[in-house]
């Protein structure tokens, strides 16, 4: 009878181990599409000051590139986020509406991506862009889209 009750607390064990690490690496899905609504919500304002944190530095300068989030009162950086919150809210501003398509994790220049797929809709078309995410300081942040 012990070695019934142990193997079913084993196996319960088991189970519920699993289903929290399956959670957990779902976990990102929803922090990708949790930050990502934040950054349509934002570039629809117009509040590029505050979507700067929310973009990674893409810059060709060493200390800056997938180091930092762009530096708003850095002029040049400034416009980068400008310039990517007016395509983002034109993606939404052309759209019915959108969806996720899928969601994928792979590794590009050695860094770890978060590739959240949207399909963005306008009657019968659908223009498919891919929102490419990276982890920085304990956060996702936008590294590029298209």
């Amino acid at each position: 009878m012990k070695k019934i009750i142990n193997i079913t607390l084993a196996t319960l064990i088991f189970i519920l181990g699993a289903k929290s690490v399956s959670a957990q690496s779902d976990n990102w899905k929803n922090k990708t599409k949790s930050t990502l609504e934040k950054i349509f919500e934002l570039s629809k304002k117009g509040d590029y000051k505050t979507a700067a944190d929310y973009f990674v530095n893409t810059s060709s300068d060493p200390a800056k590139k997938y180091n930092v989030t762009y530096n708003f009162t850095n002029r040049k950086e400034k416009s980068k986020v400008k310039r990517n919150c007016k395509k983002i809210k034109a993606y939404l501003d052309l759209s019915d509406s959108f969806e996720y398509a899928g969601f994928q994790k792979k590794k590009i220049d050695g860094i770890e991506r978060y590739i959240v797929n949207v399909k963005f809709k306008s009657g019968n078309q659908a223009l498919n862009i891919s929102f490419n995410f990276i982890k920085l300081n304990g956060k996702f942040v936008l590294a590029d889209f298209g």
